[in-house]
C-alpha cells in the first residue's frame, strides 16, 4: 500500500465529517479555540490547517489568522469555504501555533526544523498517539505518547502550561519559558 495523496485525504476528511460543511465538527474547533482566550495571544498561525477549520474559528473569535498547509487540496478546500483566511507559503512566528494531529506525519528533524524557523510563545497541539496498521498509508511517521511529546517540546523551550479538553483528551497547551 502507498501513501495517501493529498486529494485522497481532504475526500477521507470530508467523509469522517471532518468539513466546513459539518456543524458539529465546526462547533468543536471553535470550541478549542476558545479555550485559548485566556491566553494573550494576538496572532495565530494554523499549521497544517486541512479543511481551516481552527483557522475559521479564530478568525471568527477576532486573531489574526494565518493558515499553513502544504497540500494543495486543502489550500483550495479553505479558498473555497473560508475567503476571508490568510493563507501563508512559509510558516511564520505568531503568539500561537496551533497544530492540531499534524506532528504525527512529521519527522523529528521536520518537527526541529519548524521550529528552528518560527518561535511562538504558545502552542495548542494535539498529536496521535496511537499505532494502526494504516499508519504508513496516512503518513504518520511519528507516534509519540504525551509525555514523549512534552520531553521532545521542552528541547526547544516549551513546557506545558495546561491540558485541555478540546479536541481530543491529548490536547496542551503549551508555553515558550524564558530563561
Amino acid at each position: 500500500m502507498g501513501k495517501i495523496t493529498d486529494k485522497e485525504f481532504l475526500r477521507q476528511g470530508i467523509e469522517w465529517g471532518i468539513s466546513a460543511e459539518n456543524q458539529a465538527f465546526m462547533q468543536l474547533a471553535m470550541g478549542a479555540m476558545q479555550q485559548i482566550q485566556g491566553l494573550p495571544v494576538k496572532t495565530v498561525l494554523d499549521y497544517g490547517a486541512g479543511v481551516g477549520a481552527y483557522a475559521e474559528s479564530a478568525r471568527k473569535l477576532g486573531y489574526d489568522v494565518f493558515a499553513y498547509d502544504i497540500w494543495e487540496s486543502c489550500r483550495g478546500y479553505m479558498k473555497q469555504y473560508f475567503p476571508e483566511l490568510k493563507q501563508c507559503d512559509e510558516p511564520i512566528t505568531t503568539d500561537l501555533l496551533v497544530m492540531i494531529e499534524v506532528a504525527e506525519h512529521m519527522t523529528d528533524i521536520e518537527v526541529h526544523n519548524l521550529f528552528s524557523q518560527i518561535q511562538p510563545t504558545f502552542i495548542l497541539f494535539s498529536g496521535c498517539n496511537t499505532s494502526t496498521v494504516n499508519d504508513e498509508y496516512w503518513g504518520h511517521v511519528n507516534i509519540k505518547q504525551p509525555e514523549e511529546w512534552h520531553e521532545f517540546l521542552k528541547r526547544y523551550g516549551y513546557q506545558v502550561r495546561e491540558k485541555v479538553p478540546t479536541p481530543t483528551d491529548h490536547t496542551f497547551i503549551y508555553e515558550l519559558k524564558q530563561c
